[in-house]
């Protein structure tokens, strides 16, 4: 019950700062935020898993995304957006929330002519389904206030559930071992294991969450050792409480890998598996079966050839002796593949371009000077909380030294709070102040604060900025925003003319066509 008075509270604090900010006299004609758009398409979306209509889905995102893009330019406005969680959680990637995720579509509007450094986020807490809102929020304007539906206490998580075991027993002999990795967020729960193999016999470990399976001397091919989990939500979807592995056994060859053209980055994490397996036996060899392209440069395949073994010998520390190429011919495009076996005798090749028919490929002209922006959110969330009002941590006028000292208290306050609590740089122009004073001085602060974090990326991600109109003097103050809380609230003293009103005087921004 007080989690639920905390929100109605919340919530009524933000619509009454969205009717009349606390400390200011109503303005008549000053700016307000207005919705733009509201959709449940993308990461979340019940359509999205039951459907599998990825493509469709992404293509109305960028639509979406595309006239909202077009709304901001004309407006002069910056991107806020606000995202919600779905009330079950069916599944999480490295810890971020479903509503973080949803942010990161918003990085598409960079491409769009919209800069990222401007994008503003809030997590709105949960809902019955993910949704996110775009909102046009002019420069003097009130932050719109998050509106979840759903309380924190009533999100059903659902867990992550992965079996593992050895990928290859070429002469089985005792018995191999199979195990699960589970992990949720509910501690009370105590999760329930019912395994089923496709062949031989579950020895010991049947209800716990790694068991020995017992196979005959003479067994050949793979055997599925699968989980179910018990002891979550009814809701959760039988997909995500259960999984199952396979281990190939009694095969004089294994095919553990195989990739295309890839980066060197992703080439180097499955050679670290493959030094993994081959750490835990001894007795396993690896073939490094290579295809060059058809349109590649003569010797492109022994050369890459040469660099996985390379850094399986010189960077992994695998001996030598256990590693062979093979030159497996062409294919459409530079690939390899990586097999296992305990015998010296190559594996079988599978070209699928002939030699006759391949094209040495011509050097292309430099492309330099050409830049690309690599830039990704880091939104994580948290679990659940409830939904207190925004905090403000700090005010002030000063510039200078005098700044920096305050912001370094407030970079203190941020280091403690969970990951998924924003940060607000609200800022005043003064009386007299030019137009766009208010931004610049709150993007003059934010960089300040970038560069103190431990990388660019880590607190522009916290990080938004909002124009709350003018003063008497210029000023900025500091917010926390826990998730679903009521944003900070603007309280001009000058009343501000609403951008419409300009835009109607100058003939507007998106005018220029």
């Amino acid at each position: 019950m007080k989690s639920v008075a905390s929100l109605k509270l919340a919530v009524f604090i933000c619509l009454a700062a969205l009717g009349q900010p606390a400390g200011a006299p109503a303005q008549p004609g000053a700016p307000r935020a207005r919705k733009f758009d509201e959709f449940t398409v993308g990461i979340g979306s019940r359509r999205l898993r039951r459907a599998g209509n990825y493509e469709e889905q992404s293509k109305e995102l960028k639509r979406r995304l595309a006239r909202y893009a077009a709304e901001l330019r004309r407006t002069g406005a910056r991107p806020y957006a606000i995202t919600y969680g779905p009330r079950v959680v069916e599944w999480e990637i490295y810890n971020r929330s479903i509503a973080g995720m949803r942010a990161g579509a918003l990085w598409e509007v960079t491409s769009l002519g919209v800069d990222w450094r401007q994008i503003n986020w809030v997590n709105g807490g949960f809902r019955e389904e993910a949704a996110t809102e775009l909102w046009i929020v002019p420069p003097g304007a009130q932050p719109p206030c998050p509106t979840p539906s759903v309380r924190p206490e009533d999100v059903a998580y659902c867990p992550f559930v992965r079996v593992g075991g050895v990928p290859y027993v070429p002469r089985p002999s005792g018995t191999i071992r199979f195990n699960a990795i589970v992990r949720f967020n509910d501690e009370k729960i105590r999760p329930a294991f019912a395994w089923q193999v496709s062949r031989g016999r579950i020895a010991s470990g049947q209800g716990t969450d790694a068991i020995e399976v017992e196979l005959p001397a003479d067994a050949v091919g793979d055997v599925v050792a699968r989980v179910e989990v018990g002891g979550f939500s009814l809701e959760c979807p039988a997909e995500f409480t259960a999984d199952f592995a396979p281990t190939a056994v009694g095969l004089s060859h294994f095919l553990f890998d195989e990739f295309g053209n890839i980066h060197s980055g992703d080439t180097k994490a499955r050679l670290d598996n493959l030094a993994h397996t081959l750490g835990e036996d001894p007795t396993l060899l690896v073939h490094l079966v290579t295809y060059g392209g058809r349109t590649g440069p003569r010797g492109q395949s022994a050369r890459r050839a040469q660099w996985l073994r390379d850094y399986l010998v010189n960077t992994r520390g695998v001996d030598s002796s256990r590693v062979f190429t093979v030159d497996g011919g062409y294919r459409d495009e530079l690939s390899g593949e990586l097999w296992l076996s305990v015998g010296s005798d190559p594996p079988p090749v599978r070209p699928t371009v002939d030699e006759s028919f391949t094209k040495p490929l011509q050097p292309r002209p430099s492309r330099a000077g050409r830049r690309f922006s690599h830039a990704q959110p880091k939104a994580q969330g948290r679990a659940a909380c409830d939904l207190p009002p925004s905090r403000r941590i700090d005010e002030y006028s000063a510039t200078g030294e005098e700044e920096k000292a305050r912001l370094d208290k407030f970079v203190a306050v941020l280091k403690g709070e969970p990951e998924d609590v924003k940060g607000f740089v609200v800022a005043y122009a003064g009386r007299a102040a030019p137009p766009g004073e208010a931004l610049r001085r709150a993007d003059a602060a934010k960089q300040l604060l970038i560069d103190k974090g431990p990388s660019y990326n880590s607190y522009n991600s916290r990080l938004n900025t909002i124009d709350c109109g003018r003063r008497e003097q210029t000023a900025v103050e500091l917010w926390l925003t826990p998730v679903g809380a009521a944003p900070p609230v603007c309280a001009p003293t000058i009343k501000t003319i609403a951008p419409a009103t300009k835009a109607a005087v100058s003939g507007g921004r998106g005018a220029r066509r």
